[in-house]
């Protein structure tokens, strides 16, 4: 991922999965005046990309039928029951896994699902590679609005403005402002809010607090970002500006600081792919549909280890240019 030659390789396999997959199903919701799950869409999208990135096997989730995605369902329910494990005391987590019971035995469905797709996967990459299976699968397995159009419209061609339009790789790499914006909301809503860690050994935290082997470890990543002592005064405003340098250019923070990709030794092997995605998902819509939250529509967080939403994001699409 760190050649040279893959950024361009990454933002083309975006902007085809746009092209092919995104862009028909909003076409449909346009044309039929249909509310969609903006949150479902962009996991779809997320899924395909992914895969089609890793192994050359899209799933293909992100289709007109919008088909039930197994491998989303037990994410989804495996984060819910995750989350309920830093809730409830230990002999509670083994009584319903003796029993068979509640978020233990809703964790143990999703995890086969999980287990199942990924070693269909594993297999598929076996056969196309001749890898064979020295290795045991397992190991395998578990191994703002406005400055946002105003820049894309710099970037698109003159006679090209005021008409439907896909950005290229060049053109998307361009985007210094929607970088900007995505890290900021990146920052205000971390995808993963909580996150534990075990010491390997007795040890005393910077603020004098000793621990040990036998405790967990809770840091609140989300509050983290809304900390007054790390980013400012202005810690709760939506300002994408505090990314931009006075070049013009895209300003890094240490990712210690901004956390939403982890930091060394454990930083995300994938965040340039997932920026370069969300920059082509977002600019596909942004330039070519008006989009709205279906009127009334509640927003309000999911109780789980993803930062999901409790009722979906039902959202009305329009083609600007039809």
């Amino acid at each position: 991922m760190q050649s040279p030659g893959n950024p361009n390789v990454i933002s083309e396999a975006a902007l085809d999965k746009v092209k092919n997959s995104l862009i028909p199903v909003l076409e449909k919701a346009s044309q039929k005046c249909l509310a969609l799950d903006f949150q479902d869409l962009f996991q779809r999208f997320g899924l395909d990309a992914s895969f089609a990135l890793i192994n050359g096997r899209d799933p293909n989730s992100l289709c007109l039928d919008l088909p039930d995605v197994p491998i989303a369902s037990a994410l989804d329910e495996a984060g819910k029951s995750i989350f309920l494990r830093l809730l409830y005391p230990k002999y509670i987590r083994k009584l319903q896994r003796g029993l068979g019971m509640g978020s233990e035995r809703i964790l143990s469905a999703a995890k086969k699902t999980l287990y199942d797709f990924a070693a269909d996967q594993l297999s598929f990459i076996q056969e196309r590679s001749n890898m064979g299976t020295d290795r045991t699968e397992d190991v395998l397995i578990d191994n703002i609005l406005s400055f946002l159009l105003a820049e894309l419209k710099a970037i698109v061609p003159a006679k090209e403005a005021d008409k439907w339009y896909l950005f290229d790789a060049e053109e998307l790499s361009k985007l210094v402002y929607m970088n900007a914006a995505l890290c900021e909301t990146l920052r205000l809503f971390r995808p993963i809010p909580l996150q534990t860690r075990t010491p390997l050994q007795p040890d005393i935290l910077p603020s004098g607090s000793r621990v040990d082997p036998s405790m967990k470890i809770i840091f609140h990543a989300y509050a983290m970002g809304r900390m007054s002592s790390v980013w400012g005064k202005d810690c709760l405003e939506l300002k994408p500006e505090r990314w931009v340098s006075e070049e013009g250019r895209i300003k890094h923070e240490p990712a210690y600081k901004f956390l939403s990709f982890n930091a060394e030794p454990r930083i995300c092997l994938g965040k340039e792919v997932a920026l370069i995605q969300m920059k082509a998902v977002t600019a596909a819509i942004m330039h070519n549909y008006h989009f709205q939250v279906v009127e009334g529509h509640p927003v309000v967080p999911a109780l789980s280890l993803f930062l999901h939403m409790k009722h979906r994001l039902l959202v009305k699409v329009k083609n600007k240019w039809a």
